[in-house]
Formats: structure tokens, C-alpha cells, sequence
């Protein structure tokens, strides 16, 4: 890829447009500049246009991002456009972030800034990885690692769970093994004995002697009933018969008839109904309605005690005979009742005397007020039998019911075990595969780390030939995941920690070697490298063979931008057949940035 121009508008310093044309002969270009002339809005710009990134703005805390707008700029004027062989490149500004066009685009650059440079000489082994880790993309391995290592954390907990789960099972079934006494001197045989017991036979006893019972109870409860209707019954043909004793009796007192007593109601009920009538009803002689109406009343009156007696005799009538009904239906209910427990009583044994007392109750034609007599002479007999019943019923139950116990916590055991056994097999090949990913991913990065030092150290020893230093080392450190170690040799030191025993500018040079041999490595012919105002403390001598190494190394990029203040530089690689000097003037909102050269 060749660049052509870069166009930039309403971006940062760019209040008005600027055009930076390279030189299609030329595989550097040196943009050199005072400071505030506009260097770094080219470096953004380039920046903003081949990444996600915001350029200089990401290196400082608390910037408000919306000046990426020139000032006196709107932001729909913003622009961006990278003019190369393959294509234009370009960006606008949306909703406060730089939107690219086309979205995917094969531009690619690897830009190293001032802050940059210092951080990765001098950063903690973390930090570094941190800084140079984008450029192995092992993104999908990493993340295949830490999913893998999800799962065996899960797997271990699942696993953990289940044995936990197996041995709380277990406890019951010993626990139950030792309270039958250890039969066959181990629980497992004896659960697994247990368990293949049939107790069909127990289940189907068990549910015959459960409905005897609830046959039997059903019998008592409705025998109870009709006891207590006769007794109720009889309770009411007593207080009857004395109401009529004691209403004939007044009657006979008194000299009045009950009837007399009605018709006279009657009677006054009509007049009352009939005021303007003047005539005797029964008579036809003349009459007072009002006059008839006050006699009626007083004779009634006269007659109020009879009146309590008969309407007394007449609710014991009624009462009685309810409860002469309800006999009728408790009798009935009970001779129903009686004959479902007969048949489910033959069905069982029972003792002599009650079968005796049961064959009697069965007898064809029997009345069914005997047989509810016969019954009552056998009430107390079969009360004491339903309880031994209970007793047989509850021995069953709790055998059934310990079976079913025994069973299905010996199937969980069984289960549960198999499960634990998979889960361990499934543990272990997933820390295999880990194992497996962490050692070819330490493996791998090794390797390249190696390679990547050798071109350190041979891009170190042209930037410091005959001075001793170099042996430069880049490894992981053994037991951290993401630590990334540097060393290097410092005349009869091997192995030291640069920063410890290294000037700044020697600092600054291995740092801009590191970067070099990566953008290298990592890099081809479609990427740009941006140097941005990366030499700060390095002399004329180291900075000449700095230059002479991107010279050399130029072949391997699209393009190199190496961007400085220190404009003597201009004077010294002008009219260079492989490097093109780009020289910024003052800048003002007014004009915006300006070439000079």
C-alpha cells in the first residue's frame, strides 16, 4: 500500500482544511514542527482513522471528547480522509464518536507516542503484558482459557456437590443398617438385599386392612347416629305425650276446646279483613264490626293458657315425628353401611365368637332393627378388634414405608456414584485441557517473546554499537499468567533489570527497539508505523542511527510517520532520496495549521 494525502477538517487544530501530501517515492516522512503547531492533530487524525482509538486525547484523564471538533467547527464538519493506491479512507463524527467509512477497513497502524515510550522500559512486568499483549491477539486462546478454567471451577463444585450428596445418603442408609442390628455385617449388601424385596403382597394387606377399617369406622359412626336418633326419638315421644296430657287436661279444667280456639281466631282474622260489613257471616244479624272484633279478642284472651298448651303440644308433635324420620334414614343408612363391612369382613379372619356374631348379622331376611340390635351387643367386640387392626395396619406401613426408604436411597447411592464417577472423568480431561491450552499459549509466547528479543537486541546494538549493553530478554514470568519480564545486560551484568542500571535516552532507544521489533513482526506491507515525538532525550549520534534503522526497516511497512520538534533534523535528512521532510508553521484558529516546508 502507498499512501497519497491525508485531509483534515474541523479535527482539533484543524479549523481549516489541511492537506498533508506524501511523496510517493518516499517510505519515511519526518513531520517536524514547533510544539502547538499541529503535529499531534496529524497524529490523531491518522489514529482516529485506522483504529478505535482517540489518539493523544486516551493518554489524559477527565477530556471531554467533543473537542475532537475544531473550534469555531461544527461537528458535521468534521472530516477525515486517508488517500492511499487501495482506496480512500475516511471518517466522520456521530453521537460524540468518529464513525469510519468504509466500516471495515484493511488500513492497520501501530503508533507509539512520548508517554508510551516510558511506560514500557519502566512499567511493572503486569503493565507491559498489558501494553504489548494486543499485539499477539491471543484474545480467542485467552478467552478459551479462562472459559476452560470456569468449568473446572464449576465442574470441581458439581463434583464436590455430588460426593457430598452420596455420603449424607449413605449416612442414612448405615444409620437404618445399624438400627436393624447390622444384618449380613454390611450396610451395602444389606441395601442392596433389601431393595430387591418384593412387597407386593404386604402392599396389597396393607390396603385390605385399611378398608376393613374405614368399613368398620364407617359401621360404628353410622350405629352411633341411630343410638343417638333413638335416644332423641324417645326423648321426643315423652315430652309429646306430656304436652297432650297437659293440653287435655286444661281442656277438661277449663271447660274450652282447642278448636274453639281456632275457629274463634278465625273468625276475628275475617272481621278484621271485612270493617264495612254489618252482617253476621254465619248468622246474618245485624252487627258492629268493631263491637264483634273486641269480644272475639277478649274471648281469646280468656283462653291464652290454652293457647301456650296447644301450640306447645303441637311443636313436640312436630319435633316427634321429624325425629321419627330421621330414625327411618339412620336405619336405613346403617343397614347400607352394615352390609359393605359384612362383605369386606369376610375377606379377613376373625375370632370365633365375633365370626359367630357376624354370620348372625348376615342372615338372609333378618329385620333390620334386630341386626342393629345384634350389632350393639357386638359394638365393643369389633372396637377392640379395629384397634389390633391399626396395630397390623401401622406394622405393614412402616415396613413399606422403610423399604421404599431403603430403595431409594440405594438408587440415589448407585446413581449418584455413577454420576461422581463421570463428573470425575469430565474434571480431569477438562484440566488436561487446560493444562493443554496454558502450556501451548506459555509455549507460543515464549517463542515469540524469543524472537522478538533477538530483533530487540539486534535493533539495540545498531542504536549502541560497541557500548556493552544489550543481551535484551523478553519472557513470561514462570507462575504469572500475565506477567511479561524484560532483562538485559549492562556491561559484566546479565540479566539485570534495565531500569535499574540504564540512562534515560538508553531507556527510551530499547523501548522504541521493543516497539519496532513487534510493529515488525506483527505488521506487513499494509501497515503504517507512527513514531509520535518519540525521541525526547536522544542525542544527534543515537538519533541518526535511529533513523537510519527506520531507513532500513521501511521496506517491511506501507509507510513510516516519525513526527519531532526538533527541527535540525529537517536540515539534515533534506534531499534524502528515501525520506521526505515535512515541515509545520505557526498555527493560529484563524489560519489553522500551515506547511512551511
Amino acid at each position: 500500500m502507498k499512501l497519497q494525502k491525508l485531509e483534515i477538517d474541523a479535527f482539533r487544530g484543524a479549523t481549516k482544511p489541511f492537506v498533508l501530501s506524501f511523496d510517493p517515492g518516499k517510505s519515511v516522512t519526518l513531520l517536524l514542527g514547533e510544539n502547538g503547531t499541529g503535529k499531534s492533530t496529524i497524529a490523531d487524525a491518522l489514529i482516529c482513522l485506522c483504529t478505535d482509538d482517540m489518539g493523544s486525547l486516551d493518554d489524559r484523564s477527565g477530556v471531554d471528547k467533543t473537542f475532537l471538533v475544531a473550534a469555531g467547527r461544527a461537528s458535521e464538519d468534521l472530516r477525515l480522509a486517508l488517500h492511499t493506491d487501495q482506496g480512500i479512507f475516511g471518517a466522520r463524527y456521530e453521537k460524540k464518536k468518529i464513525v469510519h467509512q468504509p466500516e471495515q477497513s484493511t488500513l492497520k497502524l501501530r503508533h507509539l507516542r512520548r508517554s508510551s515510550v516510558v511506560s514500557l522500559s519502566t512499567a511493572a512486568p503486569s503493565a507491559r503484558y498489558e501494553q504489548l499483549a494486543g499485539y499477539f491477539d491471543l484474545s480467542g486462546i485467552v478467552k478459551s482459557e479462562d472459559t476452560l478454567r470456569a468449568l473446572c471451577k464449576n465442574l470441581k463444585l458439581e463434583y464436590d456437590r455430588i460426593v457430598g450428596a452420596v455420603q449424607a445418603v449413605q449416612k442414612v442408609l448405615e444409620t437404618i443398617w445399624a438400627n436393624e442390628g447390622s444384618p449380613l455385617d454390611d450396610w451395602e449388601l444389606w441395601a442392596e438385599t433389601e431393595s430387591h424385596k418384593d412387597l407386593n403382597e404386604q402392599r396389597l394387606q396393607l390396603r385390605r386392612v385399611r378398608s376393613l377399617i374405614e368399613q368398620g369406622e364407617k359401621n360404628l359412626a353410622a350405629h352411633e347416629r341411630l343410638v343417638q336418633t333413638l335416644k332423641m326419638g324417645e326423648q321426643a315421644a315423652q315430652t309429646r305425650k306430656l304436652a297432650e296430657l297437659q293440653l287435655a287436661e286444661l281442656q277438661v279444667a277449663s271447660g274450652q276446646d282447642e278448636a274453639l280456639l281456632s275457629l274463634l281466631q278465625q273468625a276475628h282474622d275475617f272481621v278484621a279483613r271485612h270493617a264495612d260489613h254489618t252482617s253476621c257471616p254465619v248468622c246474618e244479624q245485624f252487627i258492629l264490626p268493631s263491637e264483634l272484633k273486641q269480644q272475639l279478642h277478649k274471648r281469646m284472651e280468656s283462653m291464652a293458657g290454652l293457647r301456650a298448651a296447644a301450640s306447645e303440644a303441637e311443636t313436640a308433635r312436630r319435633e316427634h315425628e321429624r325425629l321419627q324420620s330421621v330414625w327411618q334414614h339412620a336405619l336405613s343408612d346403617f343397614s347400607s353401611v352394615l352390609t359393605d363391612f359384612l362383605t369386606a369382613a369376610q375377606q379377613t379372619e376373625w375370632p370365633e365368637t365375633f365370626q359367630m356374631a357376624l354370620a348372625e348379622l348376615n342372615e338372609p331376611e333378618q329385620p333390620v332393627r334386630k341386626r342393629a340390635e345384634l350389632f350393639a351387643a357386638s359394638r365393643l367386640q369389633l372396637e377392640m378388634l379395629l384397634e389390633g387392626r391399626r396395630i397390623t395396619a401401622d406394622a405393614i406401613q412402616k415396613t413399606v414405608d422403610q423399604h421404599a426408604l431403603i430403595s431409594e436411597n440405594w438408587l440415589s447411592v448407585l446413581e449418584n456414584r455413577q454420576t461422581a464417577m463421570d463428573s470425575a472423568v469430565l474434571l480431569r480431561n477438562a484440566d488436561k485441557a487446560l493444562k493443554i491450552v496454558e502450556n501451548n499459549r506459555k509455549v507460543f509466547i515464549d517463542a515469540e517473546l524469543a524472537a522478538i528479543s533477538a530483533d530487540v537486541d539486534a535493533f539495540y546494538q545498531v542504536l549502541h554499537p560497541e557500548e556493552n549493553l544489550g543481551g535484551v530478554r523478553l519472557f513470561l514470568k514462570e507462575k504469572g499468567k500475565n506477567s511479561l519480564e524484560l532483562t538485559a545486560r549492562f556491561h559484566n551484568h546479565e540479566d539485570v533489570a534495565p531500569q535499574s542500571l540504564y540512562s534515560e535516552s538508553h531507556l527510551d532507544t530499547l523501548a522504541l527497539s521493543i516497539f519496532l521489533a513487534l510493529a515488525k513482526r506483527y505488521g506487513g506491507s499494509e501497515t503504517v508505523l507512527l513514531l509520535d515525538d518519540v525521541l525526547g532525550a536522544t542525542d544527534d549520534a543515537h538519533l541518526d542511527r535511529f533513523i537510519g534503522l527506520l531507513r532500513r526497516e521501511s521496506v517491511h511497512f506501507a509507510h513510516i510517520l516519525l513526527t519531532s520538534h526538533q527541527r535540525t533534523l529537517g536540515e539534515r535528512y533534506k534531499g534524502e532520496s528515501d525520506v521526505q521532510v515535512v515541515v509545520l508553521g505557526d498555527w493560529s484558529v484563524e489560519a489553522g495549521m500551515a506547511r512551511v516546508g
